[in-house]
Parts: structure tokens; sequence; C-alpha cells
């Protein structure tokens, strides 16, 4: 099932105090994994997914700033973690 709402999160526990349900739906059984070996076909794992064609291939570019360094940004990570 999915279930959409609203939740009050605890700010001593940070844990859910209480849950306002808006909507209950069942879900495809490949959404949380019953049927995987049963052998979807390509076409109906499209449609199960909801996969759309990809209409303009500039959406994959970038999503990096150009600013920031990666190899700056792992070293921050690994100083971080030792």
């Amino acid at each position: 099932m999915k279930i959409s709402g609203q939740a009050t999160v605890n700010t001593h526990t940070n844990k859910i105090d209480l849950v306002h349900i808006d909507s209950i739906m069942p879900l495809e059984p490949l959404a949380f994994g019953a049927d995987f070996w049963t052998g979807y076909s390509f076409d109906d794992l499209v449609r199960l997914q909801g996969v759309e064609p990809l209409e303009d291939v500039s959406t994959l570019a970038g999503g990096w700033a150009e600013d920031e360094d990666p190899d700056e940004m792992l070293a921050e990570i690994y100083r971080e973690r030792g």
C-alpha cells in the first residue's frame, strides 16, 4: 500500500508522533518486490514503472556546480570521516 499524508515528528526523539492519512492506494506487485522472478517483459516493466522517453538529452548534462572541485569534496569527506 502507498499511504500519503502528513506526519508530525517529535523534536526530541526524531520519531513520528502523529500521522494524518490523506489517501491509501494499492501498489503494483513489482513496486515492492513481489513477483520479482515472474519474468516481466520489457514493455511490462516500462508500463509498471511509468518510464517516459527521453525528450531532451541536455537534461542529463550538468549536475555539478562549476565552482566545485570533486577531488576537494572527496578529500573533505575523508577528512570528516577520519
